[in-house]
């Protein structure tokens, strides 16, 4: 065996390398995590501040309870409380929903909802003062 087929066998398996991965390549799943990503980048300052807030009162406890299949949700020290819990699924975006709060002390039953990890976001307001809370949880 000469130079020539080795160099040609190389150039073979190294084209159908590159046409496996192209056609692998279509079948993946490309989700953005939020569809107006660049306008919510814009407004991250607002989060941020949202965040430090809540550090500063730190009005919330939530409680995981896998025995019971519930999420239980705690604001403390709350007068007019609005707002809304989003649950993030990192894996499907298509699971993802958003409840209202209602009531400074409610319980969420967990038992329709796909076992993993989820990403809770609490965004809620309290006499005029905002709060931004995440917290990961595992179901």
């Amino acid at each position: 065996m000469n130079w020539g087929y080795g160099i040609m066998i190389f150039y073979i398996c190294f084209a159908s390398t590159l046409l496996f991965v192209l056609i692998q390549s279509f079948g993946v799943k490309h989700n953005l995590v939020v569809d107006n990503y660049y306008d919510n980048d814009l407004a991250y300052q607002t989060t941020i501040d949202k965040k430090n807030n809540y550090l500063k009162s730190n009005n919330v406890i939530i409680k995981t309870k896998k025995k019971e299949d519930k999420i239980e949700f705690n604001f403390i020290r709350t007068k007019s409380l609005s707002g809304n819990i989003h649950f993030y699924r990192p894996s499907n975006k298509d699971e993802d929903f958003i409840i209202p709060i209602l009531e400074s002390t409610f319980t969420f039953d967990t038992k329709n909802i796909s076992n993993g990890k989820w990403k809770v976001k609490i965004d809620w307001q309290d006499e005029n003062v905002f709060y931004y809370h995440e917290k990961d949880i595992y179901l």
